[in-house]
């Protein structure tokens, strides 16, 4: 009985053995992050389909990875960012595949050369012993060869033309098998080899998808241009303002302008601000730009409604203290109205937030403790009055 269980558990052992591997990511990989914005749709066609045959039971997207490294002379920059990234498709322990598509022209340059030999260094300083970078182009550049680097050639495919880019992975994958013969892990070298016969090859569906759902660079660069064009002929903000806005809310540019810019414009105005007003609220918060209009903006309105404000001193208030929009029922501002009706009726606090429209933006801790020492002299009347004022001059003031 004891030597059939041992016999089982070596089983389990060799069969699970390259799974275990693939289940704990090695810390090199974790440093690491997804990266967001693709180069080239040709690069993203080749090298998804290459990431699906490494590592297929990982999302594609984590196969094209961002690594923090420290700032060098060798690598002038905080992140390395290699074309794609695997792990546990070479035998050795935790080793990593680097592959690198060099096939854009500034690549064939002198500078190009450098800066790619540099790369290469700066990879395998970052990954464990025995990781590979391997490199590959449509022209030979002479690079130096070793264990843990080469390039290789291969046809240039077109974009979209399966045919030519079956033919680009068909000689990829080759150059794997030849470069790195007796290094890769068993399964990863079966699935290369079933990519060489005259066998259908895999639909590659996961690559696609990935493909036609990358963002790339010039995506990024022309929805920011028309984003930044909204914003100075629609809006009529200054380029200081929009930079500004910039530093606040920096997913600005990925914001559609259909779904997302022009709705919130349009309700804003139709809640009854100016477009002057509107101009200044996205300026002020815009972060109003990225909330939902049912879920967030709608309620918030309701509820100042709701108090007892009207519709006109609603829309000062916002245009006051735009904030107002993103605050929390929760957190925020049904645990101070609840404060303020322990005192105040609900006529004072609406006058209250007429006479200073931000005063639901101080924190519950000021505006109880000020509170407190105004009642203890019989002062409430003056809370709205005395929230601008500096904790030092309130207590030389009231005495707190």
């Amino acid at each position: 009985m004891a030597t059939l269980q041992s016999r089982l558990l070596g089983v389990l052992r060799a069969g699970l053995g390259h799974q275990l591997q693939f289940s704990t990511a090695p810390l090199w990989w974790r440093k690491g992050r997804p990266r967001t914005v693709h180069r080239s749709y040709a690069e993203v066609e080749l090298l998804s389909r290459l990431a699906e045959l490494l590592m297929p039971q990982k999302p594609i997207g984590e196969c094209f990875r961002d690594f923090p490294v420290e700032l060098s002379e060798a690598w002038g920059s905080r992140w390395l960012s290699p074309d794609i990234s695997a792990f546990g498709v070479l035998k050795e322990d935790h080793a990593a595949l680097f592959v690198e598509y060099d096939g854009c022209f500034r690549h064939s340059e002198p500078q190009g050369w450098q800066r790619d030999e540099r790369k290469t260094e700066a990879l395998l300083a970052y990954a464990p012993a025995g990781s590979h970078v391997l490199r590959i182009g449509h022209v030979g550049r002479g690079l130096g060869a070793t264990d843990a680097s080469r390039e290789a050639m291969i046809d240039v495919w077109r974009a979209g033309h399966s045919s030519s880019v079956k033919n680009a992975l068909h000689q990829a994958t080759r150059t794997l098998l030849t470069n790195l013969e007796g290094r890769l892990q068993h399964e990863v070298q079966e699935r290369l080899y079933a990519l060489q016969g005259d066998k259908p090859q895999p639909g590659f569906d996961k690559a696609c998808k990935f493909l036609n759902e990358a963002v790339l660079t010039r995506d990024v660069e022309s929805k920011k241009a028309n984003v930044l064009a909204f914003l100075e002929g629609e809006l009529e903000l200054s380029r200081n303002t929009i930079q500004a806005l910039e530093s606040k809310f920096p997913r600005i540019w990925g914001i559609s302008i259909e779904s997302r810019l022009k709705p919130k414009v349009a309700w804003l105005e139709g809640v009854g601000l100016s477009r002057q007003q509107v101009a200044k609220v996205v300026a002020r918060f815009p972060q109003v730009l990225g909330l939902s209009i049912e879920a967030n903006l709608k309620p918030r309105v309701a509820w100042l409604e709701g108090i007892g404000l009207s519709r006109q001193q609603v829309v000062k208030m916002i245009a006051t203290s735009p904030g107002v929009l993103g605050y929390s029922f929760v957190a925020n501002l049904s645990l101070k109205h609840q404060l303020l009706q322990g005192v105040f009726c609900d006529n004072d606090i609406c006058r209250m937030l007429v006479y200073l429209p931000p005063m639901l933006g101080y924190s519950f801790k000021r505006l109880h403790h000020r509170l407190h020492v105004l009642q203890k002299s019989s002062q409430t009347e003056k809370l709205a009055a005395t929230m601008t004022l500096t904790d030092k001059r309130f207590a030389q003031r009231f005495g707190a």
